[in-house]
């Protein structure tokens, strides 16, 4: 909201909106797994400093919001239906931008064996399926908040 204000006379009755269009200048990453879960920094002007004010969709789904600050959105993606390019948009005060995205096909785990055991006991599990890193380091699993120490990592 603008309000005028002339010393002397005082404040105007009205005040007036004006609404900035949101335009983006850079997303980062562009990219992420078709599974979500990827934190991305969108850079625009036009964002407001109100995060409940902003809304963000993928594909059709809400993305989680969580920081805004200095023109910078922070949102983590939602699961995706497909991947590939994806159309997203940021919309503020019934203005929207577009943008697009890519979704890289998600690890797709099969079986996990055994399918029982105890933390405590330090059970060695199998995790089976498709997309795996054979780079130890790239992949990550935990039980519950249990993070796992991963002996190997193979692909089918």
């Amino acid at each position: 909201a603008i309000t005028v204000y002339v010393q002397g006379i005082g404040f105007a009755l009205s005040n007036f909106t004006h609404l900035v269009p949101v335009n983006i200048t850079s997303l980062s990453p562009t990219s992420g797994s078709q599974g979500g879960g990827q934190v991305v920094a969108l850079q625009a002007i036009g964002l407001g400093t109100v995060l409940g004010d902003i809304s963000v969709f993928l594909g059709g789904h809400a993305a989680v919001l969580t920081r805004l600050a200095n023109n910078t959105l922070l949102f983590t993606t939602p699961p995706l239906n497909s991947s590939g390019t994806i159309s997203g948009a940021v919309s503020i005060n019934n203005q929207t931008a577009a943008f697009s995205y890519t979704a890289e096909a998600s690890v797709n785990v099969t079986g996990v064996s055994p399918a029982e055991a105890s933390v405590a006991d330090r059970t060695y599990l199998t995790i089976s399926g498709a997309g795996f890193s054979t780079t130890l380091a790239e992949n990550r699993a935990t039980v519950g908040t249990h993070e796992c120490v991963l002996a190997s990592a193979t692909t089918e």
